[in-house]
C-alpha cells in the first residue's frame, strides 16, 4: 500500500490562486440584474477589497449580496423619508393608532446583516484587527510557537 501525504498541497501554477490582474473578478463583473445603486456598492466593495489585498479570497456572491442588501437600505431610508417615522392604523372597530413605521424593523434587520457581512469580508475596524498581517520588522517575531498564537 503507498503511502499518502497529509496536509497541505505543495503551491504550483496548477492549483495556486490567480494574481490580481486576473482571476475570478476579472471574469465576473457586477451583475446586470443589480440596481444602479447596487452596481455601484459592488464595484466600491471590489476596489476596497482589492486595496485592503483580500478580493481574491473573497467567494464572489457575498460580495453581491452584501451591495444588495446596501442598496435595499439605502431603498427603505428613502422611503422612510417620506413616508415617516410613525403611520397611523386602524382596527376592525374602527380605532385610530398611531405606531412606529415598519420600514423601521426592515432597516434594522437590513443593517445588522450589511454589518455581518462587511465584518466577515474583514471590512469593519473590530474585524480588521482580526484579518491584519505583521507587516513590519518589530512585528515578525522569531519564537517558533508564535505561528500557532496568530490569529488570521
Amino acid at each position: 500500500m503507498p503511502k499518502v501525504k497529509r496536509g497541505p498541497k505543495p503551491k504550483t501554477a496548477a492549483n495556486s490562486r490567480p494574481s490580481e490582474a486576473g482571476g475570478i473578478w476579472s471574469d465576473y463583473p457586477a451583475p446586470e440584474s443589480l440596481t444602479p445603486g447596487a452596481s455601484i456598492e459592488f464595484d466600491r466593495l471590489v476596489e476596497v477589497l482589492r486595496r485592503a489585498g483580500t478580493l481574491e479570497k473573497t467567494d464572489y456572491e457575498v460580495v453581491v449580496n452584501a451591495a444588495r442588501i446596501k442598496d435595499l437600505v439605502d431603498q427603505a431610508y428613502e422611503d422612510l423619508a417620506t413616508s415617516g417615522l410613525t403611520v397611523l392604523t386602524e382596527n376592525n372597530a374602527g380605532a385610530q393608532s398611531v405606531k412606529s413605521n415598519p420600514l423601521l424593523a426592515i432597516i434594522n434587520s437590513l443593517t445588522m446583516r450589511h454589518r455581518a457581512i462587511l465584518n466577515d469580508l474583514g471590512l469593519t475596524p473590530a474585524s480588521a484587527k482580526l484579518t491584519s498581517v505583521a507587516t513590519s520588522p518589530a512585528q515578525v517575531s522569531n519564537d517558533p510557537l508564535q505561528e500557532f498564537l496568530v490569529v488570521g
